[in-house]
């Protein structure tokens, strides 16, 4: 199990919200989705596995 939302549950929630409150349906840019997913996953792992010099550079703590 992950602590992490998968793209497709990301989709699903997405489509929920969508349905209430209104908005154009779908994903405008799904690779900019993909790659921003990528990107946080690769920092956070990176962050909890190097030393502190690392996760300085990384940025501020994220929250989770």
């Amino acid at each position: 199990m992950s602590d992490y939302f998968t793209l497709a549950e990301v989709l699903a929630i997405h489509d929920d919200q969508i349905e209430p409150y209104g908005g154009p349906a779908g994903i405008r840019d799904p690779g900019l989705l993909e790659a921003g997913d990528s990107a946080f996953r690769i920092r956070r792992v990176g962050a909890l596995t190097s030393g502190p010099a690392t996760c300085a550079a990384a940025g501020p703590p994220l929250m989770g």
